[in-house]
């Protein structure tokens, strides 16, 4: 096993939510439309036979700042059992430090499809500073009276 390295500093987090859009206005600063930690199931009726969904799409952003070095994080979608439903199919590699950005930031699209409620997570695990971040949001019923919307909560 390799020593670690004594100049790497693990990076804070900066911010880690979903959001339906990221956009840069002219003075370069990041705005993150729509941002939201519920998403609401359809109902079909019950005619149909259709179980309830929810097409979750979203934007992830994910920003660390500080630190030094070079850090490579896996991201992947959780149920509340911690039990995988999707990864990221290559993980994001990162610098930050004197000489390099002081901040990285990571905006993905995301998508799955759910069939139940709960409490689900996006993970994302920080090598080699070994540090793990949880990014929670729900997959909820509508409440009784509440008109359908396009988009999330």
């Amino acid at each position: 096993m390799s020593e670690p390295d004594p100049f790497l500093i693990p990076p804070e987090l900066w911010f880690g939510l979903l959001c339906e859009s990221v956009g840069v206005d002219e003075n370069k600063n990041i705005q993150l439309v729509r941002v939201f930690n519920t998403f609401y199931l359809e109902e079909p009726p019950a005619s149909t036979g259709l179980p309830p969904f929810a097409h979750f799409r979203a934007t992830l952003a994910v920003g660390f700042s500080h630190g030094v070095g070079e850090f490579s994080a896996t991201i992947e979608l959780q149920d509340a059992d911690a039990k995988t439903l999707v990864q990221r199919p290559e993980p994001w590699t990162f610098r930050v430090g004197p000489g390099d950005p002081p901040a990285a930031m990571l905006f993905d699209t995301v998508e799955h499809w759910f069939t139940e409620p709960g409490n689900y997570y996006y993970v994302v695990r920080l090598t080699p500073a070994q540090s793990e971040f949880r990014i929670r949001f729900e997959i909820a019923r509508r409440p009784a009276g509440q008109q359908p919307a396009p988009g999330p909560a």
